[in-house]
């Protein structure tokens, strides 16, 4: 079967991206350029715990390519965006073959952004929309994770049914947290499934921006009720390569129990502790203090 080229769908090299340095998220938590890059400026312990959020598994259909690109293209003549610079359609293939539509505004030092994300299955159909969005007063980034019928999800956002919103994510700005070192940061993430349940992911990072703990609150915010508590803590070699974790979980209707911390040292080496302060001192790699 011939292959039809997309007639209004265009590749874009996005190699020209430049990345957030070190320094500027130790400064600003966001490069100018990358506000609106998921996962920017999280450490591989905050992106592991986001890995799943927004993941799906294939479809297996057998494929009218000229359907398809058809139907694409027609679902795009019809999107309503607040982004409003439709020449900035960047196309990807993606590892499942699905395909991804993204639109964005101009990144500058001042005003709010705006990214607009589609995804297609190898049939042409929409089977996600993730609409996210840069606060440039209060350097924070929300993306609104968007399934359901076609017409109801190419809306404008704010007229997308409530119905059709999955997942809600909120990614505030480093703050300064010295409590363990100095100079140290900490940043807050929150997803949200509905308007009331949610999980908190709260990063703490020494002055090198190494991740040295994690701890993850499942909650209902208007009842002021927490459900869960999981506490990860990072150990690092002297060279300052990971060297293994530890893990507390804590079930919120039995904190009468003592509940011991899980080592998983790449090394295999044993420790043991139910406090944090006694687990630095029985393997010093996980003090934030020495990496």
């Amino acid at each position: 079967m011939r292959i039809l080229p997309l007639n209004n769908i265009t590749f874009k090299s996005s190699t020209n991206v430049r990345q957030a340095s070190a320094e500027e998220n130790k400064h600003t938590g966001l490069s100018n350029s990358a506000k609106l890059a998921a996962g920017i400026g999280l450490s591989a312990a905050s992106a592991a715990a986001l890995y799943f959020i927004f993941r799906k598994p294939p479809v297996k259909a057998s494929i009218d390519y000229e359907k398809s690109f058809n139907l694409v293209n027609d679902t795009l003549s019809k999107l309503q965006s607040d982004v409003e610079d439709k020449n900035s359609k960047l196309v990807a293939k993606l590892n499942n073959g699905w395909l991804k539509v993204q639109y964005s505004d101009s990144a500058n030092a001042t005003s709010d952004l705006r990214r607009d994300i589609l995804i297609f299955d190898k049939l042409g159909d929409l089977r996600k929309r993730i609409v996210s969005t840069y606060d440039a007063e209060t350097n924070k980034i929300t993306h609104y994770s968007y399934q359901g019928r076609t017409n109801e999800i190419i809306r404008k956002p704010s007229d997308i049914p409530s119905d059709c919103l999955v997942k809600k994510v909120e990614i505030e700005n480093f703050t300064e947290f010295n409590a363990y070192v100095p100079h140290g940061k900490q940043k807050n993430i929150y997803v949200w499934t509905d308007k009331n349940r949610r999980k908190a992911y709260m990063i703490y990072y020494n002055h090198n921006l190494k991740a040295h703990e994690l701890n993850i609150y499942d909650e209902n915010v208007t009842d002021d009720i927490l459900f869960n508590h999981t506490k990860y803590d990072f150990a690092y070699n002297n060279d300052g390569t990971f060297a293994g974790y530890a893990k507390q979980s804590i079930i919120n209707d039995r904190l009468d129990e003592e509940y011991n911390f899980n080592v998983y040292m790449k090394d295999g080496k044993k420790c043991e502790s139910s406090y944090i302060d006694n687990l630095y001192d029985e393997d010093p790699r996980f003090n934030p203090k020495n990496f």
